[in-house]
C-alpha cells in the first residue's frame, strides 16, 4: 500500500512540474506542447509500474522494442487503450493545475521554487527521476579492459578463472526448469492451493529455498543470463541487441564448466532468437533447442512451443541423452504458458485439469500438471537417483491481474529454488535465501562437479547481496559489456575461389569452405545481424536459400548467400530477403565498405523492396549504359537546349545515350524541343506556334546552339554508331521509328499502353512505359514480363511506392529515374551512393565518368 501511494505522489508531482514548468512562458501553444510532452510520458511512467511494478527502468527500457510487442503484443491490448485514457486525464489534470497554480501565485518565482522542490522529490530512491538517472548510467557505464572492470568490482586478475582456465570433473545428469512467472506465492497462498498441487507436493517432500528477485535478474532473458553466468542483465544495448551476434565471452559460466567436464548440455525453449538468446547459449557452450529443430513436430505459434509440446519435447530429449550411459547429459527448459498478464492459453491442456476462471489459472494448472507427469516420467525411467533436478520461478509475475495479485500481495513477493538434492550437499540452510546469481554454483555443487570455477557470488563479502548488486550495477553493465566479443563485417567481405575451396574473410576473420565436387550446385547461407555482426554459418538447400523467415523481418537480418555450381561461385548476395541486397559475379567478388554501408543503411530505412544485381558504387559511376544525357545534357549550365553542341559535349564526357524532347513541327515534321512555349523563351521566337520547320532551324537556341530536326538528329547518331537515343514527348513509336536511323539504338518513353504495344511491334530497343502507367496496375512485373517490356521510365518519387517497386524489380525491370535534382530532391550522387541498388540508370543534367567518388558526402534527402 505504501508503494502504491508513493507511486501515485510521484505520477502527480511530474504532473505538476510539467504545469509549473508551462507556467514560466506566456505563450499558450508552447504551455499545450509541455503538457502534452509530459502527459505522454507519464501515462507511459503509469504503464511501467502497472506491468513491472517500477517506474521505467532498465527492465523496462530492455522490452520497449517492436519484436517484444510482436511477439507478445497481443496480450496487451488492454494497456493500449489505458495508456491513451491516461494521456488524456493527465492533459487535462495538468491543464487545470497551471490555472490554479497561476491564479494562485501567479508570478514566475514562485513556479520555481515548486519546480525545485518537486524535481528533489522525483529524485528520491525509486523516484520517476532516479530511475532514469539510473538507467542512463548504466546505458553509458565507461567502457573498460575486462581485467580493468573486475579490477573495479575488487575482483583481482589472479583470482579470476578465465573460460580457457576451467578444470572440472563431471557429476550428475543436470536438469533445469524454469517457470515463467511462478512465484512463491502461487506455491504458499491457500488461494492457489487446487492450481498447483505438484509444485506443493515438491515443495514440501524436496529441498526448498526463497528466493529473492534480484536486480537485473527480473525477466526472462535477465533470468537466464543469472542461471548460466551468474551475473545480473546490466548491458550497454537494449533487447534483443544485447545478446545477439555474440560469439565469445570473457566471464566465465556454467556452460564452460559443463563443456569440460564432458557434459552434452541443451537448452530448450521457444522461439530461441528472441532476446538473442541463441547467441548467449552458443556462446556458453550450450545447444538450443527449440521448434526449429525439436526431435518432435508441433504446431507452429509466435513464441515458439507451448508448454505441451515443450515437455513431450524434453522427455524425448532425454530418451536420447540418456542413452550414453557414460557422458553426463544438462538439460535446461524455459516454460511460456503462463506468461503475464493474462496468460498464453493452450486448449489443449483442457484435457488435462479442470476448468478454471480464466486463461492464465488454466496455464498455470497445466503448467503444474506438466511438472508432475514429467517427474513421475524421471522416476519410471530411473533417472532421479543418478540426476539433480531444479524447478524455479525465472521472475515474479509482472502486471496486475485482479484475480492474482491481491493474493500474492498478501506476503512477501519473492521466487524460489526446488530441488532433489539435499541441502547438505549444497552447504546451503533451507532457512537462508538463496540468489539468482547464486544458481550456477549451486548447480554444480548439487551435482558434484569438481572444479576451479568461480562466480561473482564467490566474491562478494557483503552479506547484503542484492544491496551490493544495486550499488555496483554501473561497474556490473561494464564487466558484462567486456566479456561480450562480437564480429562485425562492417569494414569489407571478400569471397575468393581456389582449387579446392573458397574463403570468406573481412579485416576481422576469414573461414573457408571446402567445394563439394560430388554435388552439382549448393549453397551456403552467412547470416549477419542488421548492423552486420555475425551469427551463423550453414549450407542451405539452393532452392530454400532465398526463403524469407520472421527473423529476417522482425530483426531485418542481413545476408551472405553463396551459390557455388561445379567447383566454382556461381555468384553471391548480400542483403536482407525481404528488402534490399545486392548480387555479384567473379571469381573474386568484394564488398567494400562503402557497399556494405549503403545496404546497412537501406535495410534499416525497412523499404521492403529486393534490389536486382547490383555494382559497387565506383562501377556504376563508370556505366555509360546507366546515364542518359537529359534533353542533350547540359552545356554551359543550360539544360534542356536538345542542341547539337549539347550532344557533342555529353558525348565528349562519355555518355552513350541520349534523351531528346521530340515534337512535331506545324509541317510535321519532327524536331528536339522541349515543348513550344519553352523553345519560343530559350530562341526569342515571337511568331505563330509551332513554327514550320524552316522558322525552327533559322532559331538559335540561347542565341547560339543549334536546333535539330529529324534530318540532322539522323546524321548525328549515324556518325555516332555507338551512341543510342531515347525519345520523351512523342507517342508514336510505329511512324517515328519508321523515320529514325536505327530503331535498334531507339528507346521511348511511351504515355500509353497502345503505345507500348506498338514500339515492341515496331522492334525499337526498347518500349518504356512511363511511371504513371505502371504504378497503379497490381502484379506490375509478371504483367510487363508478358509484354516483353525490360526497361520503365520513372520519377525517382516512385521509391515511396514501394510494392510497385518491387514488383518491378523481382520480375528483373530496369528503372531509369527522372526528376533528378528538380525541387531539390536527390542529385546524381545520392543515386549512384544510395540507392543504385533500386535505380539502374538515370536521366542526367551532366556527369563526370571518371569521378573521386565521394559517396560519404553524397547529399541526403
Amino acid at each position: 500500500m505504501l508503494q502504491i501511494i508513493f507511486f501515485s505522489f510521484q505520477i502527480i508531482a511530474l504532473v505538476i512540474l510539467a504545469s509549473s514548468l508551462s507556467l514560466l512562458t506566456r505563450n499558450k501553444v508552447l504551455r499545450v506542447l509541455l503538457m502534452l510532452i509530459i502527459s505522454l510520458y507519464s501515462s507511459i511512467e503509469i504503464i511501467s509500474v502497472l506491468l513491472t511494478g517500477k517506474f521505467i527502468d532498465y527492465r523496462f527500457y530492455f522490452h520497449m522494442r517492436l519484436d517484444s510487442l510482436k511477439s507478445f503484443g497481443f496480450q496487451f491490448v488492454n494497456y493500449y487503450l489505458l495508456y491513451f485514457v491516461f494521456v488524456l486525464l493527465t492533459l487535462i489534470f495538468a491543464y487545470f493545475t497551471a490555472n490554479r497554480i497561476d491564479k494562485i501565485f501567479n508570478n514566475k518565482y514562485t513556479s520555481v521554487v515548486i519546480v525545485s522542490v518537486l524535481v528533489a522529490f522525483l529524485f528520491l530512491p525509486a523516484g520517476g527521476f532516479s530511475e532514469k538517472y539510473y538507467l542512463y548510467k548504466v546505458l553509458t557505464s565507461k567502457e573498460e579492459t575486462f581485467r580493468d572492470a573486475l579490477q573495479s568490482l575488487g575482483i583481482a586478475n589472479e583470482q579470476y578463472v578465465s573460460p580457457d582456465e576451467v578444470e572440472a570433473q563431471k557429476g550428475k545428469n543436470i536438469i533445469v526448469i524454469s517457470l515463467e512467472s511462478l512465484e512463491k506465492g502461487f506455491l504458499k497462498h491457500s488461494a492457489f492451493e487446487k492450481i498447483t498441487p505438484n509444485l506443493r507436493r515438491l515443495n514440501e517432500i524436496w529441498t526448498s529455498y526463497d528466493m529473492p528477485e534480484g536486480p537485473g535478474g527480473d525477466w526472462t532473458a535477465a533470468a537466464i543470463y543469472n542461471l548460466l553466468v551468474g551475473m545480473p542483465a546490466f548491458f550497454h544495448g537494449q533487447g534483443n541487441a544485447t545478446f545477439q551476434g555474440t560469439t565469445d565471452v570473457r566471464l566465465t559460466g556454467l556452460g564452460h564448466i559443463l563443456k569440460r567436464s564432458g557434459y552434452r548440455s541443451r537448452y530448450l525453449i521457444g522461439n530461441a532468437k528472441f532476446a538473442g538468446i541463441s547467441n548467449l547459449l552458443s556462446s556458453y557452450k550450450i545447444q538450443t533447442v527449440s521448434e526449429k529443430n525439436s526431435i518432435g513436430e508441433y504446431p507452429k505459434v509466435l513464441w515458439g512451443l507451448h508448454d505441451y509440446d515443450l515437455f513431450q519435447e524434453a522427455k524425448a530429449q532425454i530418451d536420447e541423452l540418456s542413452n550414453e550411459k557414460d557422458e553426463p547429459f544438462a538439460l535446461f527448459m524455459s516454460t511460456i504458458n503462463t506468461h503475464f498478464p493474462n496468460g498464453i492459453l493452450d486448449e489443449r491442456v483442457r484435457q488435462f485439469v479442470a476448468p478454471g476462471k480464466n486463461d492464465l489459472e488454466l496455464s498455470i494448472a497445466a503448467v503444474d500438471f506438466f511438472i508432475g507427469d514429467f517427474i513421475a516420467y524421471l522416476e519410471r525411467k530411473g533417472l532421479l537417483d543418478n540426476t539433480a533436478v531444479y524447478i524455479l520461478p525465472d521472475h515474479l509475475l509482472m502486471g496486475y491481474n485482479q484475480d492474482f495479485h491481491p493474493h500474492l500481495d498478501e506476503n512477501k513477493r519473492q521466487l524460489y529454488l526446488i530441488t532433489n538434492v539435499n541441502s547438505n550437499v549444497l552447504k546451503k540452510k533451507t532457512t537462508e535465501d538463496v540468489y539468482q546469481i547464486e544458481l550456477p554454483r549451486l548447480i554444480v555443487e548439487g551435482v558434484g562437479i569438481k572444479t576451479n570455477a568461480k562466480f561473482l557470488f564467490d566474491f562478494i563479502n557483503d552479506k547484503d547481496v542484492l544491496g551490493f548488486l544495486e550499488k555496483n550495477k554501473f561497474k556490473l553493465a561494464s564487466l558484462n559489456h567486456a566479456s561480450q566479443e562480437k564480429e562485425d563485417y562492417n569494414s569489407s567481405i571478400t569471397i575468393n575461389a581456389h582449387e579446392k575451396y573458397f574463403t570468406v574473410s573481412s579485416e576481422l576473420k576469414s573461414f573457408s569452405f571446402p567445394f563439394k565436387s560430388h554435388v552439382d550446385s549448393y549453397t551456403y547461407d552467412v547470416t549477419f545481424s542488421k548492423d552486420m555482426v555475425f551469427l551463423e554459418d550453414k549450407e542451405v538447400k539452393p532452392g530454400l536459400a532465398y526463403d524469407i523467415e520472421q527473423d529476417d523481418i522482425d530483426y531485418k537480418r542481413l545476408h551472405l548467400i553463396i551459390e557455388l555450381k561445379s567447383n566454382s561461385i556461381s555468384r553471391v548476395y548480400l542483403g536482407n530477403k525481404n528488402n534490399i541486397g545486392t548480387y555479384k559475379k567473379g571469381k573474386e567478388i568484394q564488398f567494400s565498405k562503402e557497399d556494405i554501408s549503403n545496404i546497412v543503411e537501406l535495410n534499416l530505412k525497412s523499404h521492403n523492396l529486393v534490389s536486382k544485381e547490383g555494382v559497387g558504387a565506383d562501377e556504376y559511376a563508370k556505366d555509360a549504359k546507366r546515364f542518359i544525357a537529359h534533353a542533350g545534357g547540359q552545356i554551359d549550365g543550360n539544360n534542356y537546349t536538345n542542341s547539337l553542341e549539347a550532344l557533342n559535349l555529353s558525348y565528349q564526357k562519355g555518355f552513350r545515350l541520349f534523351e531528346l524532347d521530340i515534337i512535331t513541327t506545324s509541317d510535321n515534321i519532327y524536331v528536339a524541343a522541349h515543348d513550344w512555349e519553352h523553345w519560343a523563351r530559350v530562341t526569342g521566337y515571337d511568331g505563330p506556334l509551332p513554327p514550320t520547320r524552316q522558322f525552327f532551324l533559322e532559331q538559335k537556341v540561347f542565341g547560339k546552339y543549334t536546333p535539330m530536326d529529324i534530318d540532322s538528329i539522323n546524321r548525328w547518331f549515324h556518325d555516332h554508331q555507338d551512341a543510342t537515343l531515347v525519345t520523351d514527348k512523342i507517342d508514336t513509336p510505329l511512324d517515328f521509328s519508321a523515320k529514325f536511323v536505327d530503331k535498334s539504338r531507339l528507346m521511348m518513353e511511351l504515355f500509353t499502353w497502345s503505345a507500348v504495344r506498338e514500339g515492341k511491334m515496331a522492334g525499337i530497343k526498347s518500349a518504356m512505359p512511363t511511371g504513371s502507367l505502371v504504378e497503379n496496375i497490381k502484379n506490375i512485373g509478371p504483367f510487363l514480363q508478358k509484354m516483353g517490356v525490360t526497361d520503365v521510365a520513372v520519377s525517382f518519387n516512385i521509391l515511396s511506392k514501394k510494392e510497385v517497386v518491387r514488383g518491378l524489380l523481382e520480375s528483373g525491370i530496369n528503372l531509369f529515374a527522372f526528376h533528378i535534382n528538380k525541387d531539390s530532391r536527390a542529385d546524381e550522387d545520392y543515386i549512384v551512393c544510395k540507392q543504385r541498388n533500386l535505380i539502374y540508370g538515370m536521366y542526367a543534367d551532366t556527369w563526370d565518368f571518371n569521378p573521386p567518388l565521394a559517396c560519404s558526402e553524397a547529399r541526403e534527402l
